[in-house]
């Protein structure tokens, strides 16, 4: 599927552009990847022309770390600090947005409203791409939050978690499954648990199971049911985001007055506004 590397387009001291060109069979479409390069250390991310159906080359990703690639944008979210947990909590109460990205089409909306964002929620990618979207979002700033459970090719078992916390390195994780919190909260890595309030019976179960929460954070599906989130912000010893079915400003306010730490959402529209002024 890979044609390969065309050539250097255009050389400037000390800068390369490399144009990798990627034919996916499927739909006969053709992507151009755009990568500025630094010697020996990329520093920008490639775009698309043309949807998604990526096979895209990875070999390049070994020229530098996440931690390397932050350093050279100068303004990026590192990886390496001890205190990553308690930076997403103070972004998510200073911000209390955050951006969920369905299509990476919308990576670059998001960074464009940046400064109203408290972290990246990532559920679209492979296993063959997903380190370099975690890397290119980070360096311009905003944590990613990867939902795992969305990420094509991803076994969450011993290895799975390794390459996550190891390679990947996104600030934390979201998924819905007991067996994957416990394995992630094993390594160090930060989880939040994404749960479906869809009756009464998982509301109960989950004010009788308080005390054997293990993820540092719940999501709670969808938004739409604030006085459930306001009894649940006061039994519950973690703090609670929420999302699903926020169309419309005053359903993200309503989530927030309520309890709710932060909203996630993937309507591009809300990433305008900063919710502090809301």
């Amino acid at each position: 599927m890979l044609v390969g590397i065309v050539g250097i387009l255009k050389k400037e001291t000390p800068t390369y552009h490399v144009i990798f060109f990627t034919i996916c069979r499927k739909s006969d479409v053709i992507y151009m990847d755009t990568i500025k390069q630094y010697p020996n250390k990329i520093v920008k991310y490639e775009y698309a022309l043309d949807e998604v159906w990526s096979v895209i080359v990875n070999f390049y990703w070994n020229l530098c770390s996440c931690e390397t690639y932050v350093s050279l944008k100068g303004r990026g979210f590192s990886m390496k600090a001890n205190n990553v947990g308690q930076v997403l909590l103070e972004r998510l109460e200073k911000y209390k947005m955050v951006a969920a990205i369905k299509d990476i089409k919308n990576i670059e909306r998001a960074i464009k409203y940046k400064e109203n964002l408290s972290a990246v929620l990532l559920m679209t990618g492979s296993i063959l791409n997903v380190k370099r979207y975690v890397d290119y979002i980070q360096s311009e700033g905003l944590p990613v939050i990867l939902h795992v459970d969305k990420i094509g090719g991803l076994e969450m078992d011993h290895d799975g978690i390794d390459f996550i916390k190891k390679s990947v390195r996104p600030c934390a994780i979201v998924t819905t499954k007991s067996g994957v919190i416990k394995r992630a909260k094993f390594s160090g890595i930060l989880v939040i648990q994404r749960i479906f309030l869809i009756d009464t019976d998982v509301y109960n179960n989950l004010l009788e199971d308080a005390n054997q929460i293990r993820s540092d954070i719940i999501e709670i599906m969808p938004s739409r049911a604030p006085d459930f989130i306001n009894k649940l912000t006061k039994v519950l010893p973690v703090p609670i985001i929420t999302g699903g079915l926020l169309n419309l400003p005053q359903y993200a306010k309503e989530a927030l007055d309520n309890g709710a730490l932060a909203i996630t959402t993937s309507n591009s529209e809300l990433w305008k506004i900063d919710m502090n002024g809301i």
